[in-house]
């Protein structure tokens, strides 16, 4: 169960992350 409940977190964290980043070049395009 933890080791599940690890790569889950990873998971979200990962997803988390790619979004943030999709997000400030979205930003990024804007202010240009």
């Amino acid at each position: 169960m933890q080791t599940s409940e690890k790569a889950q977190a990873k998971r979200l964290l990962q997803h988390g992350q790619d979004r943030y980043e999709t997000d400030r070049k979205l930003h990024l395009g804007k202010n240009e």
